[in-house]
């Protein structure tokens, strides 16, 4: 079944990641997931100014097995930008972030 989410703020969109750590953390999982987000869900949560359906992401995780994804898929969270943007350094990522850190997932 196909998630129908609509993000529409940015409270919606932290509303649903505390929900995800939450989920994730049930897996007693070994390290944190890293997620680096990215397309119109960073645009929402800069300015407010727009809606997603989805949470384009950079997935970092050693391990994401088959639990792992269906758990991102409920929150209809993906990496499907990676195919069709290329990502620059991480450290320049990181240095323009702001950092979320909660049980299970480093946003």
């Amino acid at each position: 079944m196909k998630n129908r989410t609509v993000y529409r703020s940015s409270e919606d969109v932290f509303r649903a990641l505390y929900e995800l750590d939450y989920d994730l953390s049930q897996l007693n999982l070994k390290s944190k997931i890293h997620l680096t987000i990215f397309g119109g869900t960073a645009l929402l949560l800069m300015t407010e100014a727009h809606v997603t359906k989805d949470i384009d992401a950079f997935i970092q995780y050693q391990d994401a097995d088959n639990r792992i994804r269906s758990i991102l898929a409920k929150y209809s969270v993906n990496d499907k930008m990676r195919g069709v943007m290329e990502l620059p350094p991480l450290d320049e990522i990181i240095a323009t972030t702001k950092e979320i850190n909660g049980e299970t997932l480093k946003i």
